[in-house]
């Protein structure tokens, strides 16, 4: 077998490891309500590939605003790429600093 030869497999490697994800249906459902603190409604947008009744895992996307700025509609193509590749997506709402402090900004956010 040749140098050449015995680069083949690891070129091929490479290209189908580099290709982006299949480009699955996928279904979104905008502004649900998944909880609410005080007068606020905490909203998420929920992303899922069209895909059987098997369990698949999921992805919880979060605005990177630093508690200050964002929302989940600020996320959407992160969550359709995850989705895309097979994940149920979730982007979510939280309480922002600009009108809670921390800790209790980022509360729906802990797992």
């Amino acid at each position: 077998m040749t140098r050449f030869e015995s680069s083949i497999p690891l070129v091929l490697v490479l290209l189908f490891g580099a290709a982006e994800p299949s480009q699955a249906e996928t279904q979104t459902e905008k502004g649900l309500t998944f909880a609410k603190a005080g007068k606020v409604e905490l909203n998420l947008d929920l992303v899922t590939p069209r895909q059987g009744d098997s369990p698949i895992p999921a992805v919880m996307v979060v605005s990177g605003g630093g508690g200050s700025a964002g929302n989940s509609g600020q996320r959407l193509k992160t969550t359709e790429f995850h989705a895309q590749a097979g994940y149920v997506a979730v982007s979510i709402d939280y309480r922002l600093t600009t009108d809670h402090r921390f800790p209790e900004n980022g509360r729906p956010v802990f797992c």
